[in-house]
């Protein structure tokens, strides 16, 4: 059953369909962030076979020539639209119930989706259930701390978030994916590039930082060095955590009587 949240959820991303397609993904030196940040996460991934992005949004992950086939899911119908321009297939749905069949995919993107959920929990799980046995998937999502605690608030308040909007602390988001999924790789994102040039569509005053283009590739580097300065590295606004499905030991599955356990 669909909540009210989650139908203010649905308006909410309706609505920024077309910010993030006309300014977000747009605007030049948001662009050159957005095309790092997304051929990060390639390179973690490496996407092959049958690939899901989960919140799929208007299909930016189809713009960079990963191999595999791209379907996407994503809540908003408007979002979904646009989605289907970039992707090889979209279907309107839930990330908490997830339109596919068991085991049928080889690996995932979930960027920025878990944090926008009710039950983040059992978005990890319908994620987990979706890939095969092996199969790999790369989250992204915002960071619970003292640093992004006060931005975030101020950001929420804004028409871009709705209230199921929520950020997650390693602790917690650690213990949302491994509960499914086992960690093979974790590392801060979010310093300076991210928070001040990924927002256009979000932050007024974006348009009069001069000489946006040039800025942004020395600020992109400075992301590399924050995330490997000890005591500095967690305090980023966001998380990338790249999380594998078990594989199961078919031997250790059978009973004393040859029988498959359940």
């Amino acid at each position: 059953m669909t909540s009210d949240a989650q139908r203010a959820e649905v308006r909410t991303q309706d609505l920024v369909a077309e910010f993030y397609e006309g300014t977000r993904y747009a605007v030049p030196s948001a662009r050159q962030y957005h095309d790092w940040l997304n051929q990060r996460l390639g390179e973690l991934l490496k996407p092959h076979g049958q690939v899901l992005d989960v919140g799929c949004g208007t299909g930016i992950m189809g713009e960079y020539g990963f191999a595999g086939t791209l379907t996407g899911v994503d809540i908003s119908f408007e979002m979904a639209r646009k989605a289907t321009q970039r992707l090889t297939s979209v279907t309107v749905g839930s990330a908490e119930n997830l339109p596919v069949r068991d085991a049928s995919f080889d690996c995932a993107f979930a960027k920025s989706v878990i944090h926008h959920l009710a039950d983040a929990e059992h978005g990890v799980a319908e994620i987990a259930r979706a890939l095969k046995p092996g199969g790999r998937v790369v989250f992204v999502d915002t960071a619970e701390n003292f640093v992004s605690r006060w931005p975030r608030q101020l950001m929420k308040h804004s028409e871009h978030f709705s209230e199921l909007h929520q950020n997650l602390s390693r602790t917690h988001y650690r213990e949302l994916i491994s509960t499914h999924l086992e960690i093979v790789h974790e590392e801060p994102m979010g310093f300076l590039a991210y928070s001040l040039f990924g927002f256009p569509d979000v932050l007024p005053a974006y348009r009069f930082v001069p000489a946006k283009v040039l800025i942004v590739p020395a600020l992109v580097r400075t992301e590399g060095w924050f995330a490997k300065l000890p005591g500095i590295r967690w305090l980023g606004l966001g998380h990338i955590v790249l999380a594998r499905k078990a594989v199961v030991d078919e031997a250790s599955s059978l009973a004393e009587d040859g029988s498959i356990l359940c």
